[in-house]
């Protein structure tokens, strides 16, 4: 019997003829020791995993405990526990996106300029969905962690240098989120709203949901971690709420693994009510050589072949010949991570209630043992 907490799992093995025993059982097994050895030694309390293959959910498990109490059991992480998202809300806004140019309501390579007039009119849409702006980032996430009104930092941004569109990779999270004004502009819907019609409810997101007060009225939640000077792990004091406020197409959805799993399975098949797997791929395709990338995953590789890009929405990253779509997500107290191997067709998402590099590492250790079988 396992010593630490572990939750409802969900375990289906393919047709033989997908070899899902040869290419997944050994990694899944591997990881899974991995998390219950973190968990006995308090490294991490707790997580949740979805793994896919090809158009089915192949393992799903959830571990440890909601919210750490000193003394206490604490409520079990399941697989309908509630995790804020952070920047993983960036590939869901755009997948909204790829949607609603499939369905011609917006073209991702018109002037931006039609939906937010004091834009530069070399802006598209697409520099906003690619990080390549012109908006310089430094600042503005102090801004938005303060809680400054919305209005007021986009007004502030109005009125801030802007270089030439497409020159420059500046990771915004505010400049990211004018996405939000070119989409409500675009159909008269508010963001929320075109989240649950176009996205949410057609993949049976059935917990997702987009800012704070649907997150913190939700019983069933992972409460964040952090670690103190002493190197203890603690819950933190308080859930994020500025980024769901503020700029939530950037850092402000919620939604648990089931969820995210549908989602993970969206970008590897697409729907055939909703959009196909080419439209999903051009959003999964380098626009930006990214250098911030580079540093993150250098311990990861065995040797220096790393050559990082963003896409729309999306991170891309070949490491040892090997191409990941992904990206991550960090709030305080939140460390989530949603990866996939575009060849291979086989994904991976960890929702993580604690910070440090445990989402991260699991999940490019486990796709390249899969990208190498």
């Amino acid at each position: 019997m396992l010593r630490i907490l572990i939750c409802t799992t969900i375990l289906l093995l393919l047709p033989s003829s997908l070899t899902f025993a040869d290419n997944l059982s050994a990694p899944i097994k591997q990881l899974t020791q991995q998390i219950e050895h973190l968990i006995k030694t308090k490294k991490i309390p707790g997580c949740a995993i979805a793994i896919v293959d090809h158009d089915k959910i192949v393992y799903m498990n959830a571990f440890g405990v909601r919210k750490m109490v000193k003394g206490k059991k604490g409520e079990p992480i399941d697989l309908d526990t509630v995790f804020q998202l952070g920047s993983i809300s960036k590939p869901i806004t755009a997948t909204l996106v790829a949607i609603l140019q499939k369905k011609g309501a917006i073209d991702i390579d018109q002037p931006a300029r039609t939906h937010l007039p004091w834009i530069s009119s070399a802006t598209t849409t697409r520099h906003l969905l690619s990080h390549t702006s012109g908006f310089i980032r430094t600042g503005w996430n102090n801004r938005i962690e303060a809680n400054t009104p919305r209005i007021t930092l986009v007004r502030d941004l109005s009125a801030h240098p802007q270089s030439t569109p497409g020159e420059i990779f500046d990771y915004h999270n505010l400049a990211f989120s004018l996405l939000e004004d070119v989409l409500m502009h675009a159909t008269k819907s508010p963001f929320e709203n075109l989240l649950q019609r176009h996205l949410f409810t057609p993949l049976g997101m059935t917990n997702a949901t987009c800012g704070y007060p649907l997150f913190n009225r939700t019983e069933n939640k992972a409460w964040p971690h952090q670690i103190t000077k002493k190197g203890i792990l603690v819950p933190s004091s308080s859930l994020s709420r500025f980024y769901h406020a503020h700029v939530p197409s950037a850092g402000g959805m919620n939604a648990n693994i089931r969820d995210m799993a549908n989602f993970l399975l969206l970008q590897l098949n697409g729907q055939s009510n909703l959009i196909n797997t080419e439209d999903l791929a051009a959003f999964h395709t380098p626009t930006t050589p990214t250098k911030d990338a580079l540093a993150w995953f250098k311990n990861e590789s065995a040797n220096t072949e790393i050559n990082a890009w963003y896409g729309l929405g999306w991170r891309i990253i070949d490491i040892d010949r090997h191409r990941i779509v992904y990206h991550g997500g960090w709030l305080k107290g939140f460390k989530n991570f949603m990866a996939f191997l575009p060849d291979r067709k086989v994904g991976i998402i960890i929702l993580h209630n604690s910070e440090g590099n445990f989402s991260k590492k699991e999940a490019i250790k486990f796709l390249k043992h899969v990208a190498r079988v």
